[in-house]
């Protein structure tokens, strides 16, 4: 019995470290890059575009050190969130608004993050500071008006300039104070609600079966195209043209052009490897128990890891586009870096995804055999609600926090995140516990479900 509660203590410490880990590691500053955002409206759609120096006191700002991004007019003289990336090296910003004059552009605040500083600025702080020269204004006219500032342009080279003086450290002891209470609160949820013996049964069977589990992998890998002339290869050849019709279609059909500076064929790539992966894996270990009839039929034979069976053996699919993923970036002038190392934490979060919404559907589809199809329905409105081929900023910010409702979209946006660099590794705090919540809750329901129902299994099929 003490031995018993030995471990008990020690599963749920080691749950507790894991949250809270998992919680703060998006506390920490992001280093490599900084970020302007501005809350902005324009009376015509018109670019904003983001120069920066690499050195103090270097004003000779040119094209290969800006950045651009899109403000779109609205009826309704709605304000929205525009953010622009930088990168962590810059020490001046200017931003220049439009290419003619009789443009009028009103902000009502604007935000600079760089590393673990940052700064606020209101719309009546940054009229203070332009009357007392300390942001320089070049064929800009400024007029005050109520909650807002407004900039009128007088020629087509109207900008404004900053230092990054008034950036202040960001105290981070929050951030992790949050992540520590959130973590307690979520264990103490699962010591009330979930019946733990059951994830513990289910890693004791995973790890004393691991050879059994990598043999079943690797054989249901091979059996899957057992019989065919090219054999393994169709597991590659499948997604690749799958990618090639995309990227004709968008850029050659639907004329999509590059995407945050980054050519379309390469952010498409990015954003459909992860959803490959989770599709397969979740359609395939959905009818894991169905497929294995036979084993579950047998009374010795644990059956718990059958799902990990078909997600393992879709992972080995996945580890070569990973790598097909950093060749074409390669490819194509972006080397391998550091934040590509970040693509590892988005494969776990997936894994552990997969295994929550498989053991409930697993468990489910015996019961109720449409599902099955019900699935691969869910499967084309995910794939076309997820921004895999095309970019979310292109919504009104209230759509946006509903799409990123979606859990693939974490991931998926992670993904992007690590290859392409414009953007944090980690994103927003908010959104990770929001994420790290929905597939907890999804990994334990679904092993308790499994555990609850399994036992009917044999009898039905």
């Amino acid at each position: 019995m003490k031995k018993l509660n030995l471990k008990r203590i020690f599963i749920y410490f080691f749950l507790f470290v894991v949250m809270f880990l998992s919680l703060s590691v998006v506390a920490i500053p992001n280093y490599s890059v900084g970020k302007v955002k501005i809350n902005i409206y324009s009376d015509k759609n018109e670019t904003l575009q983001l120069f920066y120096t690499q050195g103090k006191g270097n004003f000779n700002f040119d094209e290969p050190h800006s950045l651009n991004a899109e403000v779109s007019t609205s009826k309704n003289k709605t304000f929205k969130d525009i953010s622009i990336v930088f990168p962590q090296e810059a020490q001046e910003l200017r931003i220049d608004f439009g290419s003619e004059s009789g443009i009028n552009f009103s902000i009502t605040s604007l935000e600079i993050l760089k590393g673990n500083k940052k700064c606020f600025f209101s719309s009546e702080e940054l009229s203070s500071l332009i009357n007392s020269q300390e942001i320089k204004l070049n064929q800009i006219v400024v007029s005050e008006n109520n909650g807002f500032i407004n900039f009128r342009t007088e020629g087509n080279d109207s900008y404004i300039l900053l230092t990054l003086d008034y950036l202040e450290p960001i105290n981070n002891i929050y951030y992790f104070i949050t992540a520590f209470f959130i973590a307690f609160v979520f264990l103490i949820v699962i010591y009330k609600f979930v019946y733990l013996e059951d994830v513990y049964l289910l890693a004791k069977s995973v790890f004393n079966d691991r050879k059994l589990l990598l043999s079943l992998a690797l054989n249901d890998f091979k059996v899957k195209f057992a019989g065919s002339y090219f054999g393994i290869l169709w597991a590659f050849v499948q997604p690749i043209c799958t990618i090639l019709i995309f990227w004709f279609v968008f850029t050659f059909g639907l004329k999509s052009s590059p995407v945050s500076d980054v050519p379309f064929a390469l952010w498409l790539t990015a954003g459909i490897v992860p959803w490959f992966f989770f599709s397969d894996a979740w359609s395939s270990a959905t009818n894991c128990f169905m497929e294995y009839s036979y084993l579950v039929k047998k009374v010795v034979f644990k059956i718990d890891i059958l799902p990990l069976v078909k997600i393992l053996s879709a992972f080995f699919v996945h580890l070569f586009f990973v790598a097909f993923l950093v060749g074409l970036y390669t490819i194509n002038g972006v080397f391998p870096a550091l934040r590509m190392v970040g693509i590892f934490y988005y494969m776990i979060c997936m894994i552990v995804l997969i295994i929550g919404i498989s053991f409930i559907t697993a468990s489910v589809v015996i019961f109720f055999r449409d599902l099955t199809q019900i699935i691969n329905i869910i499967l084309q409105i995910m794939m076309w609600l997820t921004p895999i081929m095309w970019d979310i900023n292109i919504l009104p910010i209230k759509l946006i926090k509903f799409f990123k409702l979606n859990p693939m979209f974490y991931i998926v946006q992670g993904y992007r995140n690590c290859m392409i660099g414009s953007e944090p590794v980690f994103p927003s705090f908010s959104q990770t516990i929001y994420f790290w919540f929905i597939i907890a809750f999804l990994f334990f329901a679904g092993i308790s479900l499994f555990r609850r129902l399994k036992v009917h299994f044999a009898d039905v099929l």
